[in-house]
């Protein structure tokens, strides 16, 4: 599971250092509501994912499928600059 955490922060910071906050902001406003609501949680308040399912109320695996989505959406946004 570290190994996960590590490859997705590490996918983030690629990101981050491709594109400006501008194209960043754009691509956060296209993700569903959930899904923006779990990356900023995870990666801006930066909580566990026990955490965050157990605030939204959903299991520790919907957490993870839906930050895996929304990283695969804002990373195909980004290339294609939103």
């Amino acid at each position: 599971m570290d190994r996960l955490v590590s490859e997705d922060k590490e996918a983030l910071d690629l990101i981050l250092d491709e594109e400006d906050n501008k194209y960043l902001l754009e691509a956060l406003d296209r993700l569903t509501d959930r899904q923006r609501e779990v990356i900023i949680l995870y990666y801006f308040e930066n909580m566990k994912i026990e955490d965050i399912a157990s605030r939204l109320g959903v299991s520790y695996r919907t957490v993870v499928n839906t930050k895996t989505r929304a990283l695969e959406k804002m990373a195909l946004l980004l290339k294609n600059k939103v």
